[in-house]
C-alpha cells in the first residue's frame, strides 16, 4: 500500500512539475517580449502559444476528468442505497477549442496556469484510482460516435497528459532555438531556471546512471520533439 501510494503522489508531483516549467517559460517570455510568444516559428510551424495552448489543453481535460470523478464517487457513496453501477466520467482531448487567448496573451496562460495549479490541488492520491473512459480521434474520416472509447484512470490520464506536454516542451525549446526573431538567451535562461524542460524524466535517468553521455542531451530533445500544436 506504501509503494501504491507513493506511486500515486508521484504522479501529482509530476504534473505540477510541468505546470511550474509553464509557469517559468511564460515568465521569460514576459521579461523579454511578450509578442514573441505568438511568432510562428519558421520550422516547427506553430508559435509557442499554441504549443502551450494545445498541451495544456490536454492537462485540463484530464485534471477536469479527474474532479468529475473525484463528484461521482462522493455522490455513489452518500447515495442509499449506494449505487453500484454509475457511469463513468469520460475525458475526450480531440474536442477543444483553438485559437483561444491562452495562446495569444500571456497573461490569460498565467492564469489558466495558476487555475489548473488550484483544481490539482483539489485530488488526493487516492483519487489517482478512480476509474473513467478516455475516448480518441484515431481516424478523421470516421464521426464521434465511432470514436473508441478505452477504460482508463485518473493516474493514468495525468500520466499521459504529463508526458504529452514534456514532448512539446521539447518543441518549444527547439523554437527558442531556431527561430531567428527570438534572442539567444532566452533558451538559456529557461535552462538555467529548469534545466529539465523539455526532456524526458527517462533521458534524464541515464544521464545520471552515464555521466559521459550528457552531450547527447541537446539531440535527445531535438528527437523527441513533435510538429504542430493545433
Amino acid at each position: 500500500p506504501c509503494a501504491m501510494s507513493a506511486s500515486r503522489e508521484l504522479v501529482l508531483v509530476a504534473v505540477r512539475a510541468i505546470l511550474r516549467q509553464k509557469a517559468c517559460l511564460l515568465h521569460v517570455f514576459a521579461r523579454v517580449d511578450p509578442d514573441l510568444y505568438t511568432r510562428p516559428c519558421r520550422v516547427a510551424g506553430a508559435s509557442v502559444g499554441q504549443h502551450v495552448r494545445h498541451s495544456l489543453d490536454h492537462l485540463r481535460v484530464a485534471t477536469a476528468g479527474a474532479l468529475r470523478c473525484q463528484q461521482a464517487a462522493a455522490a455513489v457513496a452518500a447515495s442509499h442505497p449506494p449505487s453500484t453501477c454509475p457511469q463513468r466520467p469520460m475525458v475526450d482531448y480531440d474536442t477543444r477549442q483553438r485559437h483561444t487567448e491562452v495562446e495569444r496573451c500571456l497573461q490569460a496562460a498565467h492564469e489558466a496556469v495558476s487555475a489548473m495549479k488550484q483544481d490539482l490541488e483539489l485530488l488526493s492520491p487516492a483519487d489517482l484510482d478512480l476509474a473513467l473512459d478516455a475516448q480518441f480521434m484515431l481516424a478523421a474520416h470516421l464521426p464521434p460516435s465511432e470514436n473508441p472509447v478505452l477504460p482508463s484512470s485518473v493516474a493514468r490520464e495525468l500520466a499521459f497528459s504529463a508526458h504529452h506536454a514534456i514532448h512539446h516542451h521539447a518543441t518549444i525549446l527547439q523554437i527558442l532555438r531556431t527561430n531567428h526573431d527570438i534572442p539567444e538567451g532566452l533558451a538559456a535562461e529557461l535552462l538555467r531556471r529548469e534545466p529539465d524542460f523539455g526532456v524526458a524524466p527517462s533521458t534524464v535517468s541515464f544521464q545520471g546512471d552515464h555521466p559521459g553521455e550528457g552531450a547527447h542531451q541537446q539531440g535527445e530533445r531535438m528527437t523527441t520533439t513533435v510538429q504542430g500544436g493545433q
